[in-house]
């Protein structure tokens, strides 16, 4: 099972049944044939912004709607861009991202986790980020839209 599966059926198990703590979540998970550690399920939990939070019958774990979790992501993403990017050159289905020496990963991460409808994967260096389109030439209007990120730190669905 992939990360991605997994979060999703973590999530999924927290929007349709109360989950109130992470042994009882990893029980859950194992019951549907998910083996996951604690410090695993503790990361994902984090990456999908899930939080306990208190009701009438005491403490459960909720996840953000997937709207909310994008917005989300995409408000990361703008400021890492304008903390990190030095330049951004997009031509054909490629852009190229020069970041801070030893930045590039962390960019990259952002860009693979926040949803895109152009972006098909990245590539990164020490300082480079190669991001990969899905489209012909998509390249050079996501670095234009990208390089706006570094000015105002806000960010637009792509």
């Amino acid at each position: 099972m992939t990360k991605v599966s997994r979060q999703a059926r973590i999530a999924e198990l927290i929007r349709t049944e109360r989950i109130r703590t992470q042994t009882e979540l990893v029980a859950r998970l194992a019951d549907i044939g998910i083996q996951v550690t604690q410090p695993t399920l503790s990361k994902d939990l984090t990456e999908l912004g899930a939080r306990r939070v208190r009701d009438d019958d005491g403490m459960s774990y909720t996840v953000p709607s997937e709207e909310r979790l994008a917005s989300s992501q995409r408000r990361r993403l703008a400021r890492l861009a304008a903390e990190l990017v030095v330049a951004v050159e997009g031509f054909g289905n490629f852009t190229v991202i020069k970041t801070a020496p030893g930045a590039a990963q962390l960019l990259a991460s952002g860009l693979d986790h926040t949803p895109s409808r152009t972006i098909a994967g990245t590539i990164a260096g020490d300082d480079t980020v190669l991001v990969i389109h899905r489209g012909t030439d998509a390249g050079a209007a996501f670095a234009d839209e990208f390089m706006s990120y570094t000015d105002t730190g806000d960010s637009t669905d792509d």
